[in-house]
């Protein structure tokens, strides 16, 4: 996809996320340019310096006797 053409998508995400107002679009093209800018910037990261998001693990149940609650 072309740079203009992906600005133009993030703008209209960012328009669309704030309930469509009018009247704002070059502060949404600013802030998509924005956008498009510091993904290129992460996505020449070296791996190591860009971790992936994990997800978070879930939690295992343990078994026995329920746990006591403090009292005051």
């Amino acid at each position: 996809m072309h740079h203009e053409e992906e600005v133009r998508l993030i703008a209209y995400w960012i328009w669309e996320d704030e309930g469509r107002p009018h009247g704002c679009d070059v502060d949404h093209w600013l802030r998509a340019e924005a956008v498009w800018r510091q993904r290129q910037i992460t996505e020449r990261l070296p791996v190591e310096e860009n971790p992936a998001p994990q997800a978070a693990k879930p939690r295992a149940k343990r078994a026995g006797a329920p746990r006591r609650r403090k009292t005051s």
